[in-house]
């Protein structure tokens, strides 16, 4: 769970890759934040996080309004900055 919770930033999306130096550049993948939702899940079954519902409401508010991140037949694209 402690993976999830710190390749996830503050608008729900995860980290592609998480490096344990303290250098966390990599961008986030829709593969990486399908996952994530999932550990959401598993963490709320198991009572490790009270907070999961909210979060993964977060995720999908967040991958809903990037439009941008999404090609021309709405497919998002597999790598997307966290930030922008």
């Amino acid at each position: 769970m402690d993976f999830y919770t710190a390749s996830r930033n503050d608008k729900g999306l995860y980290r592609d890759k998480l490096r344990f130096d303290g250098v966390n550049d990599a961008p986030s993948s829709i593969a990486a934040t399908g996952m994530g939702l999932i550990s959401l899940c598993i963490g709320s079954r198991l009572g490790l996080n009270a907070s999961a519902a909210e979060d993964a409401k977060t995720t999908v508010r967040t991958m809903l309004s990037f439009q941008h991140a999404r090609n021309a037949t709405g497919f998002y694209f597999h790598f997307i900055d966290m930030e922008t």
